[in-house]
């Protein structure tokens, strides 16, 4: 698997932690909220969007606080939606993240409470942004 942007995940450190490549930040997931999913079956490529509350950023998040992570030659091999088990706070629906495991080499399990995903995939890219990208238009 290739990676871009980030420290190398493996089946012992997955990723659910992980060091941006740019200035060696470490990202916890499970500090993030799960914003956006897009998965574009057409060109295989699947991104998850996550938004840091300020208070729990760290270095380059603290300036950038979306993260997009990018998943080429994608293939989705399971996918569960869960909002009906959502938990919900007075600040609204639980969107953190569970796990970002690796299996075999190149699959992938993404679980937060809303959904949970299975897929294959040779590409990883991590991106600190300040603000979330406009939707694309087809």
């Amino acid at each position: 698997m290739k990676f871009t942007g980030t420290s190398r995940w493996t089946n012992e450190t997955g990723g659910y932690e992980f060091r941006l490549s740019e200035d060696g930040t470490l990202v916890h997931l499970h500090d993030a909220d799960l914003v956006k999913v897009d998965y574009r079956r057409d060109i295989g490529q699947l991104r998850l969007f996550f938004r840091y509350d300020q208070e729990f950023a760290e270095g380059l998040l603290r300036d950038r606080p979306f993260l997009a992570l990018s998943f080429g030659k994608c293939t989705i091999l399971e996918w569960q939606d869960h909002l009906f088990s959502c938990d919900v706070t007075t600040d609204g629906p639980d969107l953190s993240v569970k796990l970002l495991d690796v299996h075999d080499g190149n699959t992938i399990v993404f679980e937060s409470v809303p959904v949970r995903i299975r897929f294959s995939t040779d590409e990883v890219q991590v991106v600190a942004l300040t603000e979330m990208p406009p939707d694309e238009l087809p």
